[in-house]
């Protein structure tokens, strides 16, 4: 006699799983989408910043990558602003699937460089550590985003 009333319970225990299960995944494309749509202080802030030079010597330089574009020993140099991620408009664009469209960004304020995270689902670690503010960029901090890790070093200018 109890059979048919456990098994509908049952019935409606999986069935507020999978509405659970849906409901998370829309509210995670929403949050992705309003990401992407919403960025106007930061498009605002890229494009004030766009086409400045570099304020110090820094530079970012791979020393682990599982992404194909970014090779181990390759070296970025730190702008007065960049903004880090998958989408091409980035000014260092990584091409990994756990990096969000605009995921971080690095700018000059009161004498050295900050990192600060937009927002990212899979977040900015500074030193192994998740940031969740804006924090100073040293040198020799390790910088992770996806599946690349830089090193921040004194930038060797080609030129000389």
């Amino acid at each position: 006699m109890n059979s048919p009333w456990i098994f509908l319970g049952m019935k409606f225990v999986v069935l507020f799983f999978i509405y659970l299960f849906v409901f998370k995944v829309v509210a995670m494309i929403a949050r992705d989408i309003k990401g992407k749509t919403s960025g106007g202080s930061h498009e605002q802030s890229l494009a004030d910043y766009a086409g400045q030079e570099v304020c110090e010597a820094y530079g970012l330089m791979a020393i682990q990558s599982i992404v194909d574009d970014i090779k181990v020993g390759m070296q970025y140099p730190v702008k007065r602003y960049m903004q880090i991620g998958r989408s091409a408009e980035n000014s260092l664009r990584i091409n990994d699937a756990f990096v969000s469209h605009e995921h971080a960004r690095i700018y000059y304020r009161d004498g050295r460089y900050w990192i600060e995270d937009l927002n990212s689902r899979n977040g900015t670690l500074l030193d192994g550590k998740r940031i969740d503010r804006p924090v100073p960029l040293d040198e020799g901090a390790l910088l992770s985003i996806g599946g690349v890790t830089f090193k921040v070093v004194r930038w060797e200018n080609e030129s000389g």
